[in-house]
């Protein structure tokens, strides 16, 4: 095959390699919702409804590679006035579909979503990772905050 033929060829099959872009920030806020659907309703559910935590949005920014500048909502956790800040950082990133950076007071922990589970990283020790479920999203919380 001479190179004109390979160009022909790679021609033809770019639209299997099409990037939608609308379908991957759709999927990206998608999993944003889930993310902070599960804080409320899951993991702080009780301590909301009994006024010993808040929780609310902000719009904020993003901007990625293929993707361009997009709104999404972060998010913050608020007890007795301090405020626990959950960014999401992106979508078009290696090894996960969404990742947010959860911090307060200059320490910061990264989450990332990776198929079905959310997953908690340190900086500093990324090749352990903790499922996230209440307890450890509590505990993240305490010692954050500690």
């Amino acid at each position: 095959m001479n190179f004109y033929e390979f160009l022909m060829q790679q021609n033809k099959k770019k639209d299997e390699y099409k990037f939608d872009a609308s379908a991957t920030i759709a999927k990206f806020k998608a999993l944003i919702e889930e993310f902070y659907k599960k804080i409320d309703a899951e993991w702080l559910s009780g301590y909301l409804s009994n006024d010993l935590v808040k929780t609310g949005l902000e719009p904020i920014s993003i901007t990625e590679e293929r993707l361009g500048t997009y709104q999404v909502n972060s998010k913050w956790i608020e007890i007795a006035g301090k405020r626990i800040s959950i960014i999401p950082v992106g979508t078009v990133l290696i090894g996960t579909d969404a990742r947010f950076d959860i911090s307060y007071g200059g320490n910061e922990r990264m989450v990332i979503h990776n198929g079905s589970e959310w997953k908690l990283f340190r900086r500093d020790q990324r090749v352990s990772s903790k499922t996230i479920d209440a307890t450890v999203f509590q505990n993240l919380i305490v010692e954050l905050m500690s």
